[in-house]
C-alpha cells in the first residue's frame, strides 16, 4: 500500500513523491491499494489507465462527487477551513464571504501584516489543488490573492503548523486549512476558532485505488469496499479526526448549502 499522507508535517512531499512513484516505478513497486488527499493528481493517475475497475455493491458505492470511472473512490468528506485567533479577532468581525476576506484584510493591512497564513502551493499538493479551483470561482480570487500578498501572507506546508502559529498568536488567520484536522485541533485550544465562508467552501475527499499492477488485487478490491462500508466509515469517524462521507449535522447544515457548483472539489467529472 502507498499512503500520501502517513504525516501531515510530510503531507505535500509525499503526496508529489507518491505521484511520481507510480508514473515512473508504478509497475514495478506493484502497490496493491494507493491512497492520497492529492486529489488532483490521483485523477491524472487513474486517467492513465492505471487502476482496476471495482464493481461496488450498492451499499457501498459513494456518492457520484466520490465516484470516477469506478476506478477512484473517496472515503473521506472534508471541507477547507479558515482558522482564527479569538484573543486576536472576535466572531462578529469574522467575513462572511471572500470578497469580504479580501476587503476585510485591505482596509486591516497593517493589523494583519505578517499574520496571515495559507499553504506552500511549491511543496504541498493539497494546497495547490486549493489553489487552483479557488482559481476557478471567479475573479474574487485574483484579488484576494493580491491583498494578501501586499499583506505579508506567510506559507506552510501543512494545517498543523498553520494551527499551531495561530494557537501561539503568530497568525491571526490561516486560509484553507484541512477541515477535519482544523477541526479536531481546535478541541484542545477553544481559543482557536473554525470559519466557514457563506458563499463557497472548497471540499476534498481522501481517495483510493486499486492499481492494475496490484499483487493481490481480490484483496485490495476488499480493503476499498471496507473504507466505503458503514463499519469502515464508522471506524473511521470514532478512531481518527476524519469526517466520514456521509458528515453529521454539525457540519452537514453548515456546509453543504455553501460550496462550490457540483460539491466542491471532488471526482466528479466536470
Amino acid at each position: 500500500m502507498l499512503l500520501g499522507s502517513q504525516c501531515e508535517s510530510q503531507a505535500g512531499l509525499v503526496q508529489q513523491g507518491l505521484y511520481k512513484t507510480m508514473r515512473t516505478e508504478g509497475f514495478t513497486v506493484q502497490p496493491d491499494v494507493v491512497i492520497s488527499s492529492a486529489m488532483d493528481l490521483q485523477v491524472a493517475l487513474v486517467n492513465l489507465e492505471m487502476a482496476r475497475r471495482i464493481y461496488l455493491s450498492a451499499a457501498t458505492t459513494p456518492p457520484d462527487r466520490a465516484n470516477w470511472r469506478s476506478e477512484l473512490f473517496g472515503f473521506t468528506f472534508e471541507p477547507a477551513a479558515m482558522i482564527y485567533d479569538r484573543r486576536a479577532i472576535s466572531e462578529d468581525e469574522m467575513p462572511r464571504n471572500h470578497q469580504d476576506l479580501a476587503a476585510f484584510v485591505r482596509d486591516n493591512e497593517a493589523r494583519f501584516e505578517g499574520r496571515i497564513g495559507t499553504y506552500d502551493v511549491g511543496a504541498s499538493g493539497i494546497g495547490y489543488l486549493y489553489a487552483t479551483q479557488d482559481s476557478l470561482q471567479g475573479p474574487q480570487t485574483q484579488r484576494l490573492i493580491e491583498v494578501l500578498v501586499r499583506a505579508g501572507v506567510r506559507t506552510f506546508c501543512c494545517t498543523s503548523e498553520m494551527f499551531d502559529a495561530t494557537a501561539r498568536g503568530e497568525l491571526i488567520l490561516a486560509i484553507n486549512t484541512i477541515g477535519s484536522y482544523a477541526a479536531a485541533y481546535t478541541r484542545n485550544a477553544p481559543h482557536v476558532g473554525l470559519h466557514f465562508f457563506d458563499d463557497y467552501n472548497l471540499m476534498m475527499t481522501r481517495t483510493a485505488f486499486v492499481p492494475k499492477s496490484a499483487r493481490h488485487p481480490a484483496l485490495a478490491t476488499r480493503f476499498v469496499e471496507f473504507l466505503l462500508s458503514e463499519a469502515g466509515q464508522s471506524i473511521m469517524a470514532a478512531s481518527s479526526p476524519l469526517i466520514p462521507l456521509d458528515p453529521g449535522p454539525d457540519l452537514r447544515q453548515p456546509i453543504l448549502g455553501r460550496s462550490p457548483s457540483d460539491g466542491g472539489v471532488s471526482c466528479r467529472s466536470a
